[in-house]
C-alpha cells in the first residue's frame, strides 16, 4: 500500500513537472531563439516577397510591449504586430522599421527615460511611418477606424 502511494506521489509530481515544463515552452514559443515576436497577421493581398514589416528595436525584454497603447484595450505590441503586421526583433543595435519592399526608416533616439512612454513613443513612431506609406495608409485608416479616440 505505502509503495503504491509513494508511487502515486512521484506519478503526480511528474506530471505537474512536464505541465510546468511544457507551459514555458508555450510561452517562449511566441518568441523564437533569435528574439523575434512574430507579426500576427501577414499581407497576402501584396506583390511583396515579404508578406510582414521587420521593426528592430533596442528593447530587450518582450514585456515591454504589453503596455496598453492609450485609449485603446490592446498592448503596443499586439497593435504594431497585428494591425500593422510587423515583426518586432527585439535587442538589437537602433530603432528601425524595414518595410515589406525592403526600405529602411531609422527612428531617431527616443528621448524618454520612462519605459511605458518609451514604448508607446516608439509604437506611435511605428504607426505614423507605416501610415506614410502608400500600403500602410489603409493599415493605419483600419486600425483608426476601430480606435477612433487614438492620438497619435
Amino acid at each position: 500500500m505505502t509503495n503504491n502511494l509513494v508511487l502515486i506521489i512521484l506519478f503526480l509530481l511528474c506530471n505537474l513537472n512536464c505541465k510546468y515544463i511544457y507551459s514555458s515552452e508555450t510561452r517562449n514559443n511566441d518568441m523564437s531563439v533569435n528574439n523575434i515576436l512574430p507579426a500576427l497577421k501577414e499581407r497576402n493581398d501584396l506583390g511583396f516577397d515579404n508578406k510582414t514589416r521587420d521593426l528592430h528595436s533596442i528593447v530587450k525584454d518582450s514585456l515591454k510591449f504589453d503596455y496598453i497603447f492609450p485609449n485603446t484595450d490592446v498592448s503596443c505590441g499586439y497593435v504594431i504586430r497585428y494591425f500593422f503586421h510587423t515583426n518586432i526583433h527585439l535587442g538589437k543595435e537602433s530603432n528601425k522599421l524595414i518595410s515589406m519592399n525592403g526600405s529602411i526608416f531609422n527612428f531617431e533616439n527616443i528621448d524618454i527615460n520612462e519605459e511605458r512612454e518609451y514604448i508607446i513613443s516608439l509604437t506611435k513612431s511605428v504607426l505614423i511611418t507605416v501610415g506614410d506609406m502608400y500600403f500602410g495608409s489603409s493599415e493605419l485608416q483600419e486600425f483608426l477606424n476601430i480606435y477612433p479616440d487614438v492620438v497619435i
